[in-house]
């Protein structure tokens, strides 16, 4: 009797000492599932203070890869990943890299994946990154034998591919899928949001953008474009170009958005001297294209007006 009153008093004893771990652990299972990154990075924190040792727990160290791949932080994101030899952390790799624009080395790694269909993903996703649209889609469409995961992936940069090419009827399909599938992944919501941006409709894009600063971290391109809507609106606003101004190359593209923004306003001397910095300091793909063709429309104008001003002073003299 005296053996089974310990038992008892212990497991209670226990279970007072565990409960507020447990609750931890169960709310930063349910913000995972969710997408609430906050949560979930204050929930580690919470963990790592109080509960150090479940750092040993290979679910609690995935829990935290996650997170470091979609929210931050990174360093050391990259030798942690390479640390595990399956498939899916190889994948994970390959995502991290070509988030960090390192294609070659992101090559490499997916050519270490030993499944055929989650390494023909990793390559279609590469081919995205590479800006080829169309060896993407003869990659992705069609492919079978991914996990739900892969899966979900291979759906998402199918959108990405129609909204390149752009083909909205098919992207507007996947889009469903996508939806249908997580509706709670703040990636679903970013590739709405480039949707819209995409048919040009700007009401719609206005109001994404205000939840997806509520539920992802900024990245350039999204600051750009967020950006390029408040210049549509008529009123840009400085902390996107203080935000900018704290990643790398944030220069270039804070350059690229003033340029913009001169142009719109008519300064075409001030939108080419600040296009022209701004491709100088390296700006990435498409920025880099729009820029070209901004500049190209600058010069064309400028040169009819110097055209202009000069048979205007002719008819003066």
């Amino acid at each position: 009797m005296r053996l089974r009153f310990y038992f008892v008093l212990s497991v209670i004893l226990a279970g007072i000492l565990l409960s507020p771990l447990l609750w931890h652990l169960s709310k930063m299972t349910r913000a995972q599932a969710d997408y609430d990154f906050k949560t979930v990075a204050t929930e580690i924190s919470w963990v790592n203070r109080y509960a150090p040792f479940l750092d040993r727990w290979a679910s609690f160290r995935e829990v935290k890869l996650w997170l470091g791949l979609n929210l931050g932080p990174r360093e050391g994101l990259e030798q942690e990943l390479a640390r595990y030899g399956d498939d899916r952390h190889r994948l994970w790799l390959v995502q991290f890299l070509l988030q960090d624009g390192k294609t070659s080395e992101a090559e490499t790694k997916a050519g270490l994946i030993s499944s055929e269909s989650t390494r023909t993903l990793a390559q279609g996703l590469l081919a995205l990154a590479q800006k080829d649209p169309e060896k993407a889609h003869g990659l992705l469409q069609g492919l079978t034998g991914l996990d739900e995961k892969e899966e979900f992936l291979r759906h998402l940069a199918l959108m990405q591919v129609y909204l390149t090419l752009p083909d909205l009827e098919r992207a507007q399909a996947e889009f469903t899928v996508l939806l249908k599938a997580e509706p709670h992944n703040p990636a679903v919501k970013m590739l709405e949001f480039n949707l819209a941006l995409t048919r040009r409709d700007w009401d719609q894009a206005l109001a994404l953008s205000a939840e997806l600063d509520q539920k992802i971290p900024p990245t350039p391109v999204y600051l750009v474009q967020k950006g390029l809507l408040q210049i549509y609106e008529g009123k840009l606003n400085p902390a996107v170009i203080t935000q900018l101004g704290e990643f790398p190359q944030g220069k270039s593209y804070a350059n690229y958005l003033l340029g913009i923004k001169a142009l719109n306003q008519g300064d075409l001397g001030e939108g080419k001297r600040l296009l022209e910095l701004a491709s100088a300091q390296g700006l990435p793909g498409e920025l880099a294209l729009d820029a070209k063709s901004a500049l190209t429309h600058t010069n064309e104008r400028l040169r009819a007006q110097d055209s202009l001003a000069a048979i205007t002073q002719g008819d003066g003299r």
